[in-house]
């Protein structure tokens, strides 16, 4: 048996229903139908500054388990698939998009090889 794809999208935009979003949206109407689909803004969820932790002893350990933090790492573990849609900034990701890359980026590795997730 097949395990069912899901896909959270995670929308970098700072504007709701800007141009980031429609294209994310019609990226969306492309899935078969019945495919898991959620849209997610970081942006909307408070995420504190990245504090890079992985040379410090212990390193990342701390799984989020309340709020935003916790909301959008769910949606990410619990994936098949994450599409990002951020509008370029300077030939860059958003900034929300990157703070939320840089949050879970070193924390879902530590947690993968420890055995958390």
């Amino acid at each position: 048996m097949t395990t069912p794809r899901s896909f959270p999208f995670l929308l970098g935009g700072a504007r709701t229903g800007g141009d980031t979003e429609a294209l994310a949206r019609a990226a969306a109407e492309q899935l078969p139908p019945g495919t898991g689909q959620r849209r997610l803004h970081p942006a909307s969820h408070d995420l504190p500054e990245y504090a890079d932790a992985r040379h410090a002893p212990g390193g990342p350990e701390v799984r989020p388990t309340t709020g935003g933090e916790a909301l959008l790492l769910e949606a990410a573990l619990g994936a098949s698939d994450l599409v990002s849609a951020s509008p370029p900034s300077w030939y860059s990701l958003s900034s929300a998009t990157e703070r939320y890359l840089d949050h879970r980026a070193v924390c879902i590795v530590k947690w993968q090889v420890t055995g958390l997730v």
